[in-house]
C-alpha cells in the first residue's frame, strides 16, 4: 500500500505543476542577452555584424545565437579575442545558410 502511494505521489505534483509549467520557464534572459548585444555595439566588427542584413534576424530569432549571447563568458571572450570573434562570424554564416 505504501509503495503504491510513493509511487503515485510524483504523478500527482506532475499533474498539480503541469498548468503552471509556462510560467516556470528556464528559457533565455531576453534583458541579458539584449545587455550583452548593447555591451558589444560598442566595437565596431560587432556593430557591422549587427547592423547587416544578413545576419541581422539571427540576433533577434536564432535560439543558438542568442544562447551565446547570453553567455557573460563569452561575451567577454568576443570582445577581447580576435579568434572568437571569426568563429562567431562564422557561426552566424552556418546559421544563416540553416535557416535558407
Amino acid at each position: 500500500m505504501l509503495k503504491k502511494i510513493l509511487i503515485c505521489i510524483p504523478i500527482f505534483i506532475l499533474a498539480i505543476l503541469s498548468p503552471v509549467a509556462p510560467i516556470l520557464n528556464f528559457g533565455l534572459n531576453t534583458k541579458k542577452i539584449d545587455a550583452n548585444i548593447q555591451r558589444l555595439l560598442k566595437y565596431s566588427w560587432f556593430d557591422e555584424l549587427y547592423s547587416n542584413d544578413k545576419f541581422r534576424h539571427l540576433f533577434f530569432a536564432n535560439k543558438h545565437v542568442r544562447k551565446k549571447l547570453s553567455s557573460d563568458i563569452y561575451v567577454k571572450l568576443l570582445s577581447r579575442h580576435k579568434k572568437t570573434q571569426e568563429k562567431f562570424y562564422r557561426f552566424l554564416e552556418k546559421e544563416n545558410n540553416r535557416n535558407k
